[in-house]
């Protein structure tokens, strides 16, 4: 039996799909690489047995954690000793693929959907398995039932994708989750907030169009599934190739309402963090999610003009007081999370986003 490289893995052996009728052979001594350096592999299967292996799920391929420093994780407390749990990413887009990325980076089993088999290239490139997921037809629905099914108990699922087009359709979508997953935490929108210009973790859900009631639907959903649920409630979110600092180097600002309307916002990359956490704990609820500093795109196309970038095209430069927008107080979340955001406010953030886009141009 071959393995994948396992000195390339931080506390980990790949393995390839085996039968589930029983355990394996048993291995050979093995050495790989954990946080100390190399040290001899102790495997054990889902039963227990040393130095044996049973595919119960079979998973293909199957990353098993070894005994390290990072110990035992979820999957002994349902049943399977030795063996944590992977993650499951519904939706790879431009949070879904940081968060596979970062969990790839700790050498977490992560499974990944798209769409677009091509969007989750650098999740496949960097050791996650994909699957192609289309919600709305049901033959790809019956297969995530299937793959969530095979990963076994104790799977953590981030749902990162647009809520479904109807309340069927979301019950649908969660009703293939299965049995399997003790943790979901689902990205919503502060839409759901609705016309409300002060909230934090204290305030009601009031959504006023059609698209924000889908949005709290699909929360209302997820959280009568058979396991924890965490929903995160993100303002805007901006970063690399994404935001106001794009949108005036594209020419695409300009309206006097735009400029003027207060909005909160989260970069991509705090949000991936606090995503993982997530996924990681057992804190339930729905939350708001946001920066330390809610500002009017005035006001941040005022700095991105320090940083270079044109002004605002046919704009009044006048202004005409702030219009209705959303100042959003996302502080509980992180505090409960025990996560510190990198870039507190829009500044950081934006700054750090264009060196990202134009070391990107150069490589």
């Amino acid at each position: 039996m071959s393995s994948e490289g396992p000195s390339d893995l931080p506390c980990g052996l790949v393995l390839p799909r085996l039968s589930p009728s029983g355990c394996s052979r048993p291995l050979p001594h093995l050495q790989w690489r954990d946080r100390a350096g190399f040290a001899p592999a102790s495997l054990l299967c889902p039963r227990g047995h040393p130095k044996r292996f049973c595919c119960a799920p079979a998973v293909s391929p199957l990353l098993v954690t070894l005994s390290s420093s990072r110990g035992v994780g979820a999957g002994a407390e349902r049943g399977y000793p030795g063996v944590v749990p992977p993650f499951l990413i519904l939706g790879c887009g431009y949070v879904g693929t940081r968060v596979a990325l970062g969990l790839l980076g700790e050498a977490e089993r992560v499974h990944a959907t798209s769409r677009d088999l091509a969007a989750l290239g650098p999740v496949a490139s960097s050791g996650g398995v994909v699957h192609r997921l289309d919600t709305a037809n049901a033959g790809s629905l019956r297969e995530l039932e299937m793959y969530a099914a095979e990963l076994g108990p104790g799977l953590r699922v981030l749902v990162s994708m647009p809520p479904p087009g109807s309340a069927i359709q979301a019950r649908r979508v969660f009703d293939a989750l299965g049995a399997n997953p003790a943790r979901l935490v689902l990205l919503s929108t502060t839409s759901v907030y609705g016309a409300q210009l002060d909230v934090d973790e204290r305030t009601a859900p009031a959504p006023c169009d059609d698209a924000s009631r889908l949005g709290l639907e699909a929360e209302r959903v997820a959280a009568r599934g058979p396991w924890t649920t965490l929903v995160l409630r993100c303002a805007a979110i901006y970063g690399p190739g994404r935001g106001v600092h794009v949108a005036l180097r594209e020419g695409r600002v300009g309206r006097v309402r735009d400029l003027d309307r207060i909005v909160s916002r989260v970069h991509v990359d705090d949000l991936s963090s606090l995503a993982i956490a997530a996924l990681r704990s057992e804190v339930q609820g729905a939350w708001p999610v946001a920066d330390d500093l809610p500002a009017t795109t005035r006001q941040v196309a005022a700095f991105c003009a320090t940083l270079g970038l044109p002004a605002p095209r046919g704009a009044d430069p006048s202004g005409s007081g702030d219009s209705p927008g959303r100042r959003v107080d996302g502080h509980a979340v992180r505090s409960v999370l025990g996560v510190k955001f990198r870039y507190p406010s829009y500044r950081e953030g934006i700054a750090a986003s264009i060196l990202s886009e134009r070391a990107s141009a150069s490589s």
